[in-house]
């Protein structure tokens, strides 16, 4: 007998690119401080916006979200809104991503080894353009299937039941 056939992996497309406080990194290169206090406590937000078709996903509502995270636990994001929207987009177009994940990161910073915040002098921003698989191609095709078999059911139930009567 034949051995299974195990699913190839989408086709990569575009380039993992990485914006790292003003500077261009590949996945390879960017590198963020052992003493950053995101690496350290987790102290940091956090957004990730998906790409599709090379449009960006909502980036105001996701950028919104992002400012009020950092708001919230007294992080001031050191740049602009539009500033960083304008380097999403630029990045994108470096990356070369048409179907991909953006994650926009800022942390408190690089600082002591201690939990004060204050000895952070500067938030650390990035941002991590890249493509996402999240299911196996196969696994997606089993699981559209079994939703459509779900809901031919549930229509068979309702056009069986008597009018206005209980399922």
């Amino acid at each position: 007998a034949a051995a299974p056939s195990t699913p190839k992996a989408a086709p990569r497309t575009g380039q993992t690119t990485i914006w790292l406080d003003g500077t261009w990194h590949t996945r390879d290169t960017a590198t963020v401080s052992v003493f950053d206090h995101g690496l350290l406590y987790g102290d940091g937000v956090f957004e990730g916006i998906r790409v599709y078709g090379g449009n960006i996903f909502r980036l105001e509502e996701h950028l919104d979200r992002l400012y009020d995270s950092a708001q919230a636990i007294w992080i001031t994001v050191p740049m602009s809104k539009d500033d960083i929207a304008r380097v999403t987009e630029e990045g994108i177009a470096r990356a070369k991503i048409k179907e991909g994940y953006l994650r926009h990161v800022v942390t408190r910073g690089t600082g002591d080894l201690g939990l004060d915040p204050r000895s952070c002098a500067r938030p650390t921003v990035l941002i991590i353009f890249d493509t996402i698989r999240i299911w196996p191609a196969e696994r997606f095709r089993k699981f559209h299937r079994r939703q459509l078999a779900r809901a031919v059911y549930a229509a068979w139930l309702l056009r069986r039941r008597p009018a206005g009567g209980p399922l």
